[in-house]
């Protein structure tokens, strides 16, 4: 219960100077999104050990020229915060045997993600269909707290604190048809991880995943919608990153007979893919 309240008290008050934002200048968009998130993490190409999966709310600003009526530059920028509490199932990384053991808890997330593209849009058909190609870059940062939890030995297990933060290069063709005011906008995009840095946080160990190509989708329904004034633009969309095992950091934790054991810790191969959808106003 403490948790929510944090969570509501949290929400209120990031979304009311989003809303000021929104009002002070118009021609900005506030947008809320509910995403369907989920983490996979392999330690051979076919053999899943970890499953998060669950949905996270996001919430931002966008500032975009997307409705523009002929060719010229167009551009994207966006900033949002996430968070949301996700189901987590999984194995012990390390134990005393040479067999993992399963646990299920929960994984709790908080990030925020930047992202900047620009580009040239080009007419045809009468300049009502345009197609634009578009590049950019993007930062994203992450939280995230797997919970303590009893494994299926009915052995404790702590919990684990691990943070984030990715630099990807990003390349994208968008195309729009417009009816009148309203426009239908598709883009997909793929993106490469220019840095790829990440900290357990409770014993400072850092990491640098493998770097690897993933893709990004949405439709964009743009002032399709009038509410209180204000047109609305709803967005589905689709992300994703795949990131390849980690180096190896060598670690000493406690045995059963109270002596320092050297083990060797990294991160597994890793798939992240989230599907949403977001309404801006």
């Amino acid at each position: 219960m403490k948790k929510l309240i944090c969570l509501l008290l949290f929400l209120c008050g990031v979304f009311q100077p989003l809303l000021s934002w929104a009002k002070k200048y118009p021609g900005d968009r506030v947008f809320v999104a509910l995403e369907q998130f989920q983490w996979r993490e392999f330690v051979s190409s076919d053999q899943r050990v970890v499953l998060e999966s669950g949905p996270r709310l996001r919430m931002g600003v966008t500032e975009n020229n997307l409705s523009l009526r002929w060719p010229g530059i167009v551009y994207d920028l966006t900033a949002s915060l996430q968070l949301g509490r996700v189901d987590y199932l999984g194995d012990t990384q390390f134990t005393q045997s040479d067999t993992a053991v399963s646990f299920k808890t929960s994984t709790d997330y908080l990030g925020f993600a930047m992202s900047a593209l620009i580009g040239q849009r080009y007419g045809y058909v009468n300049r009502t269909h345009l197609f634009d190609v578009m590049g950019g870059v993007s930062l994203e940062g992450w939280l995230k707290t797997i919970n303590a939890s009893i494994d299926e030995q009915a052995q404790p297990v702590n919990a684990l604190g691990k943070s984030y933060r990715v630099v990807s290069g990003l390349v994208a063709m968008g195309f729009s048809q417009r009816e009148q005011r309203r426009n239908a906008y598709f883009r997909v995009g793929i993106k490469y991880p220019l840095v790829i840095q990440e900290w357990v946080t409770e014993d400072e160990i850092k990491f640098h995943p493998g770097k690897n190509f993933s893709g990004f989708a949405s439709i964009k329904l743009i002032d399709f919608f009038q509410v209180f004034n204000r047109y609305i633009t709803i967005t589905v969309f689709f992300d994703s990153y795949r990131f390849g095992q980690s180096n190896g950091k060598m670690i000493s934790v406690e045995g059963d007979d109270g002596e320092n054991v050297p083990i060797v810790m990294r991160q597994f191969k890793s798939e992240m893919d989230v599907f949403g959808v977001s309404i801006a106003f």
